[in-house]
């Protein structure tokens, strides 16, 4: 970021107070019994203008020894990432999408111009994620960008680093539905695509305001309006948080202090990772925003 002499010192003298807003972060601070787990809701795609991140989230990786991720993206070799995407992604030689499709799904999908590239080769579950992708990409959000990914860059080759799942286990979670469950979540993603803005836009405040259990209501949508996704959404989620908080819990019996960054739908619900938490007797205590500053 280039900056005239007269714009540096502006943002050095920026007090924290003049960006502050009345809220609280996606932040709570967990006390073990000889350390303290930072325990922080990720939003995976995010804006240029969402930065600087309020001085909360700062503070806290200043304050913790190791970094805690779902999974370090910067650990794995892309090639064989995209190997193993090309195996769950794509069908079989010789299967088309279209023929794999629920009449409906197929008629909403037939609405839709400017398909990507090779999209009849794609499973119903990799379409779905190219084309939100795609859409969000029009409106700034960016995968770079996610609170998670700029945590990641800034640790690396400076704080230890540890995923809590495999890649394997991350990419199950994307190509694990069955057929039918794959073909309505198709389906969903194409009834959604005008929308999306405005959903990103309420996700966006959840995760501004602090309000983890607005973001988990907004997770939960999908299997409100089709309850055949409650399934998927068991396995994607609420099954995950069991093994997470699991192992929050061991770190609250070291000595290092940790910065846990986990997807903010994770966090709210009644078996979102605060309430298992505090189901073990935890005091969590959620972090005040502190402002944010024009560096970064």
């Amino acid at each position: 970021m280039n900056l005239t002499g007269w714009l540096l010192l502006l943002g050095l003298l920026c007090s924290a107070s003049l960006y502050a807003e009345e809220a609280n972060c996606l932040l709570w601070e967990v006390p073990g019994e000889r350390n303290t787990v930072y325990l922080l809701g990720s939003i995976h795609m995010m804006r240029a203008e969402d930065y600087p991140l309020d001085q909360c989230v700062e503070r806290a990786y200043q304050k913790t020894d190791q970094l805690v991720v779902e999974l370090n993206i910067l650990a794995i070799d892309p090639l064989v990432m995209f190997q193993k995407m090309q195996q769950l992604s794509l069908l079989p030689d010789g299967t088309v999408l279209s023929n794999q499709l629920s009449d409906e799904t197929a008629r909403q999908l037939a609405k839709l111009k400017n398909l990507p590239a090779g999209y009849q080769r794609m499973r119903p579950w990799y379409l779905a994620l190219t084309l939100a992708l795609q859409k969000l990409a029009t409106l700034g959000y960016r995968a770079d960008l996610g609170v998670d990914y700029y945590l990641l860059n800034k640790a690396q080759g400076i704080k230890p680093i540890i995923s809590l799942e495999s890649l394997d286990q991350q990419l199950a979670v994307l190509a694990g539905d069955s057929a039918e469950q794959q073909d309505l979540s198709l389906r969903l993603t194409l009834e959604q695509l005008p929308d999306i803005a405005g959903d990103l836009e309420q996700m966006s405040l959840a995760w501004h305001q602090g309000d983890a259990e607005a973001i988990y209501r907004l997770m939960e949508q999908p299997k409100q309006l089709y309850p055949a996704l409650a399934a998927p959404f068991e396995r994607q989620v609420i099954e995950r948080n069991y093994g997470m908080a699991d192992k929050i819990i061991t770190m609250l019996k070291e000595k290092d202090d940790y910065l846990v960054v986990i997807g903010g739908g994770h966090l709210g619900g009644e078996q979102g990772i605060i309430s298992l938490l505090e189901k073990q007797g935890l005091i969590l205590t959620q972090q005040p925003k502190l402002g944010r500053t024009m560096l970064y």
